[in-house]
């Protein structure tokens, strides 16, 4: 009778007679699992990696819009209340949806420049089978040309043109869907500084202050050097900063004679060089001496003093000292006293008046020796031919016709010019 019972169980045995295969679908699609036994009144208890799924005790499960957690091995535990059986594994995978990490984007360039479009799959995308096409701001499909590059990849390489590239668009194509990126384009746009043109003097500071500013108010670009130099070649030291979308540029240098001249700044970006003019230099030499009077000068009484000095720089006048007394001012670098008398010894010198710094010059020491001695009443008939003028103590003054001899034992100065040679006598007439 056991034996019976046994085998009548085996007849009636259920089994299962179909399931599902191995489901992969799309982020978001739904999920179908199921199995079919042959038998009713069966009892169905769903796990997934192993652990029991409450609520599930049906032959199929749907998974409604299913998620990366859903992901895993299903199976089904059938009972008829005497016997249990398992269906196969069933691995549910989902295909994460296509797509790019941003939907839209805008980049900035240069005019002329070539500039890389880098349309980026987010980490779930990136191991997919997909296809990229490239459109331009009407949507006509972009090919390689000597324009563009990458067309079928996710990198497109444009050789700029602000007149033709304003907008691009990339379309990925996978598994479960497409997704678009587009790309706005814009170039950057600067206000120059203007032009400064000074002369400024000789070893003084040229220290003046430049502003570069982006007129679309985005940052300035990655700026990898900065040059400032004229057509001799010469370079200026400067100082500069970035903030914001201005560029400051200070100059930082010293005036010298070869830096006169037309000055550029170069602006090294990343992948553009811009030039603007900066400056325009020239110099006001400073006073340089080039030749003077001797420096000791000795003359006789009634001589004339001639001085001079020779310089050059920008000179405006020159001011005569004696003994740092101020004696005359005057353009032409020359002095003159006519019939110098002791009193004209002294220390001479020259204040060269520049137009950015003065300078003093010690010219000459000169000293004034006495002209004069008696002369005898032979001697004064003698010098009769070369008499100019005849004058006493007081300044009055007589001409040789008017020279009356009566005026014994008086003090008389004599003028007297010979072989073009002034002297002074001191001439008493007595018997």
């Amino acid at each position: 009778m056991i034996i019976y019972f046994l085998i009548l169980n085996l007849i009636y045995s259920f089994e299962i007679i179909d399931q599902s295969k191995d489901i992969f679908v799309c982020e978001n699609d739904n999920a179908n699992l199921y199995v079919l036994a042959n038998d009713i009144n069966l009892s169905y208890e769903w796990y997934k990696d192993g652990y029991k799924l409450i609520n599930y005790n049906t032959p199929s499960i749907l998974i409604d819009s299913p998620s990366y957690s859903d992901e895993g091995i299903y199976k089904c535990l059938i009972s008829d209340g005497n016997n249990v059986i398992s269906s196969k594994p069933i691995v549910l995978k989902i295909n994460p949806n296509t797509e790019f990490i941003y939907s839209d984007k805008s980049l900035y360039s240069f005019d002329g420049s070539s500039i890389n479009l880098h349309a980026e799959l987010t980490d779930n995308s990136k191991d997919q089978d997909v296809n990229f096409n490239w459109y331009d701001l009407n949507w006509n499909l972009i090919a390689d040309n000597e324009i563009f590059e990458g067309s079928k990849s996710n990198i497109l390489s444009i050789k700029l043109d602000s007149n033709l590239n304003k907008k691009c668009f990339c379309v990925v194509e996978g598994q479960c869907n497409t997704d678009t990126s587009s790309f706005n384009l814009d170039y950057y746009k600067f206000k120059y500084p203007k032009l400064i043109t000074r002369t400024i003097c000789e070893d003084s500071l040229i220290n003046f202050q430049f502003i570069l500013e982006e007129i679309n108010k985005i940052n300035m670009p990655s700026i990898d050097r900065i040059e400032i130099f004229n057509s001799k070649g010469i370079n200026l030291d400067f100082a500069f900063k970035v903030q914001d979308n201005f560029l400051e540029i200070e100059t930082n240098d010293t005036m010298r004679l070869n830096n006169t001249g037309f000055y550029s700044a170069h602006v090294y970006f990343q992948n553009k060089v811009i030039e603007f003019p900066i400056l325009d230099l020239s110099v006001y030499k400073k006073t340089s001496l080039i030749s003077k009077s001797d420096d000791f000068i000795e003359l006789l009484a009634g001589q004339d003093l001639n001085l001079s000095i020779n310089v050059s720089g920008n000179i405006q006048e020159f001011e005569w000292y004696k003994d740092n007394l101020l004696i005359e001012t005057n353009k032409s670098g020359e002095f003159e006293k006519k019939q110098v008398t002791k009193d004209d010894s002294g220390i001479y010198s020259c204040k060269v008046k520049n137009f950015c710094q003065d300078s003093t010059f010690f010219i000459s020491e000169v000293n004034v020796k006495d002209n004069s001695y008696y002369l005898s009443v032979q001697e004064f008939k003698n010098f009769q031919d070369y008499i100019l003028n005849i004058f006493d103590v007081t300044g009055r003054s007589y001409s040789l016709n008017e020279f009356d001899y009566n005026y014994k034992n008086k003090l008389y100065f004599v003028l007297i010019k010979k072989e073009n040679e002034l002297r002074i006598y001191k001439f008493i007439y007595h018997e």
